[in-house]
């Protein structure tokens, strides 16, 4: 019999410290939305829900709650008469007036507002916005048969002084004017102004008597 020598030790492995940003690349952070009432991750939510921060839609020219339609599937919101009429995956409804009842229901920091005209002027220095699909009765009340909006505005921000202001001209005499300023006192208070006026000459004459 021949005796085997000892076997050769197996190279070691190197360890190789990865960077923590360099770990964090093309991985998706977590995106915390409120769009059942509760906080919670969206991963983590069993219901159909898109979430948007303020710079997201600001960085592909999302101006106003009209435009959501481009980012958000089965999503529909148009105008008539003044009114804003929103439709989720086909259920809305187009009765505005103080006898009809909107399907989907439109909130302002988790405030209900029963009309959706409404939210016309308001989107602004918004924190994020939240889109719900399907029926939210259980949550939301009878007037979320087709799903819920949720704007959620930005936040006074404590032990941070900010301020920006933006100007935008374009045809049709359009002058877009936006502010925000954000002034902390002391470590408990703080306060956020924040402006917009948008006016422009209309795009169509009436061209009867």
């Amino acid at each position: 019999a021949q005796s085997a020598g000892p076997e050769p030790a197996a190279p070691a492995l190197e360890s190789e410290a990865v960077p923590a940003d360099a770990a964090d690349e093309g991985e998706i952070g977590e995106v915390v939305v409120t769009v059942d009432r509760r906080q919670k991750s969206l991963q983590k939510y069993s219901g159909t829900a898109a979430a948007f921060t303020g710079d997201q839609l600001g960085a592909v020219g999302i101006n106003s709650v009209k435009d959501l339609s481009a980012l958000v599937p089965g999503l529909q919101l148009g105008a008539q008469e003044g009114n804003t009429e929103v439709y989720i995956r086909g259920v809305g409804n187009d009765n505005n007036s103080e006898h009809g009842d909107s399907a989907v229901a439109t909130y302002l920091d988790n405030v209900y507002l029963p009309r959706p005209r409404g939210i016309g002027m308001m989107f602004f220095d918004i924190e994020r916005v939240e889109v719900n699909s399907g029926p939210q009765g259980t949550v939301r009340g009878r007037n979320a048969m087709g799903g819920s909006i949720n704007i959620v505005a930005q936040k006074p921000k404590l032990a941070e002084f900010a301020a920006f202001a933006e100007a935008t001209l374009g045809t049709y005499s359009e002058r877009r004017f936006e502010g925000m300023v954000n002034i902390p006192i002391g470590e408990r208070l703080a306060f956020r102004l924040a402006g917009l006026s948008s006016v422009h000459d209309p795009h169509w004459n009436n061209g009867s008597p």
